[in-house]
């Protein structure tokens, strides 16, 4: 349960700074063939005298430090004793938006996990998760609700001149009354059109409540939308992680965004540039994809094989990002982690056809398997 109260942290001393680094740097040591020369190695105590020159500071400005230092470490391979760490730069926007896929695609796992069907969700709840998404997308004119006055109000919004309903209860009473509802909206000047969301079926032919539906959406530009699975997951996802948000619980790298500052980072990272629902709103573009640069002017719609692949690339290639430098065989094991349904030989094979595209880089190609690095500079 969230904690609604504000709680202050105290300022730390600089030996308490350095049981913090010790403390997170000690798994890795354990792993080194030769004892490290010291507990902060390959970090430096002088380097948070530089940094804090009071003396004191807090634990989260502490561990950014040393994420920063240890990420140059990596880059450059060290630095010079004397060196200030002042040098060291914050995490730039590729990184953050790296982290934030990451972070996306395990939210995004965990719902896969626990809503399993549509109907998991209320009418309403689904309706919010989707006005949470126009408004991300700074859809210009969203207003709700459309039926106001009715007991659907929660089933609608509009954007612009167009209507949109989502309904779906089992119930063909609720869908009959809803039906009649939308049918007020007929012949009105001031709309260019009704969608009505519905995964459920409709009913059987002979009922009331299809012969309405039926005469509402015979006319242009009332479409009848069915939203699939994966759509609704990506809704829940991004509803879960703007919760997080709004609670000042979402960490993504060494920044803890407010609304604004994550929604400029979705936005940025694209990660709903798939969703299927809004496509068929019309709020984006369908997927497309470029095969090859010479085929540029070529472009066909993105098959759900190719979505596959793809993702499991931009994974690969955002996690190298966030560690700057992994082993590959540690790459390919968290690839597999994350993407359980894509066999390893596949999950291999799209981390070498990063290496192949530069948008990686293999290291020690001539080395065993087991030793080879990755790094998303060359060094």
């Amino acid at each position: 349960a969230r904690v609604n109260q504000e709680l202050s942290l105290f300022s730390i001393n600089l030996e308490q700074a350095a049981g913090l680094w010790i403390k997170r740097l000690l798994p890795y040591h354990h792993h080194c063939d030769t004892p490290p020369p010291s507990p902060l190695a390959p970090l430096q105590f002088s380097w948070l005298e530089t940094a804090f020159p009071g003396a004191k500071t807090l634990p989260r400005r502490v561990l950014t430090l040393g994420h920063q230092l240890i990420d140059r470490f990596k880059q450059e391979g060290g630095f010079a004793f004397a060196e200030s760490p002042a040098a060291a730069t914050p995490e730039n926007r590729a990184s953050t938006i790296a982290h934030l896929k990451i972070l996306w695609y395990q939210e995004l796992e965990q719902v896969k996990q626990t809503l399993t069907h549509i109907s998991q969700l209320s009418s309403p709840d689904l309706l919010w998760r989707l006005r949470e998404v126009l408004e991300l997308m700074q859809v210009p004119n969203l207003k709700s609700p459309l039926l106001q006055g009715t007991k659907f109000a929660a089933y609608s919004l509009s954007f612009g001149t167009i209507g949109v309903v989502w309904v779906e209860d089992s119930h063909q009473t609720t869908f009959y009354h809803l039906m009649k509802a939308c049918q007020k909206l007929l012949g009105r000047q001031d709309w260019d059109g009704l969608y009505l969301l519905r995964a459920e079926p409709i009913g059987r032919r002979t009922t009331k409540a299809y012969q309405l539906y039926r005469r509402i959406f015979a006319y242009a530009n009332y479409l009848h939308i069915q939203p699939d699975l994966e759509a609704v997951q990506q809704l829940e996802t991004y509803h879960r992680l703007l919760n997080a948000a709004s609670g000042r619980e979402l960490v993504v790298g060494q920044e803890t965004p407010d609304i604004p500052t994550f929604q400029t980072l979705i936005r940025q990272a694209k990660v709903l540039q798939r969703c299927s629902l809004l496509e068929e709103l019309g709020i984006i573009r369908p997927s497309e994809v470029v095969p090859e640069p010479e085929a540029a002017n070529v472009q066909t719609p993105e098959t759900p094989e190719a979505a596959g692949e793809s993702s499991v690339r931009e994974y690969l290639e955002n996690l190298v990002i966030t560690q700057q430098l992994m082993g590959l065989q540690v790459l390919i094991r968290q690839g597999c982690s994350q993407f359980s349904q894509v066999p390893e030989t596949e999950v291999a094979a799209q981390a070498h056809h990063l290496c192949e595209q530069g948008r990686i880089y293999l290291l020690n190609p001539d080395d065993r398997p087991v030793e080879q690095l990755v790094s998303y500079r060359p060094l």
